[in-house]
């Protein structure tokens, strides 16, 4: 279980979001929502970027990672996938070159230094591929990509990779609606034993498959919502 309690985070000690207290289980899509601004991508970094705490705490099954040893945060890191449109990817190489460049689970040390996928690695990638509709430009240069595909491959690359916390910052914002479904169904298939906290602008995808929104606006969470009592009338004034 994730828990914030009483956090302040911010930049140069400047508040951006106060007295957040959260908790955020797992089994379920939390949305983060607002508008532009609200400090959604702040809150998402905070769980990954301690220097972002100015006051309260974040436990990760009791673990405060404010107070936490260097060993002890590394050690939470490698079970955290982040995905946000400013990802490093490196535009000469293709799609799948990008996602082999942080891959973590060759099955020895060889296969990691020559970065060789087993048969079964290779089946998973293609599949992967193939539900998030980009499979067609698996080996296009990443320069030479559409800004929708763009956005899928740097989700592909952290969904390759193992992941207990998967943290996203508007992966949706780039793709019509039909591949930005493709994408929030493949979220929802994978979140059993996961934590997956994404910000997201499109409220009707956040309606149809986010387990719990929190609302942001005039740097507090004004509401935590789930999902039997959602109500997109009320939730569209904290767009305003």
């Amino acid at each position: 279980m994730i828990k914030i309690n009483n956090l302040t985070i911010g930049y140069q000690n400047k508040a951006v979001l106060n007295d957040v207290n959260l908790t955020i289980e797992q089994g379920k899509i939390i949305g983060l929502i607002g508008k532009s601004g609200c400090g959604k991508t702040t809150l998402l970094k905070s769980l990954y970027n301690h220097n972002l705490i100015l006051d309260g705490e974040i436990l990760f099954d009791n673990l405060n990672i404010k107070k936490s040893s260097k060993k002890q945060i590394n050690k939470l890191l490698k079970s955290v996938q982040v995905v946000s449109n400013d990802d490093f990817m490196l535009e000469e190489y293709d799609l799948v070159s990008n996602v082999l460049l942080t891959f973590n689970n060759y099955n020895n040390v060889f296969y990691k230094i020559l970065k060789i996928l087993s048969k079964k690695q290779v089946g998973q990638l293609l599949e992967l591929l193939d539900e998030l509709n980009i499979k067609e430009f698996a080996f296009k240069k990443f320069k030479d990509l559409s800004q929708g595909q763009k956005q899928r491959a740097i989700l592909i690359k952290a969904l390759f990779n193992q992941f207990d916390i998967l943290i996203l910052d508007e992966p949706t914002s780039a793709l019509d609606i039909n591949n930005a479904n493709l994408v929030m169904q493949k979220l929802n298939s994978l979140k059993i034993n996961k934590y997956i906290i994404l910000a997201i602008h499109d409220l009707n995808l956040a309606l149809e498959y986010c387990d719990t929104l929190v609302a942001i606006k005039d740097n507090k969470v004004q509401a935590i919502i789930n999902k039997n009592d959602f109500n997109q009338e009320d939730l569209i004034k904290y767009f305003d």
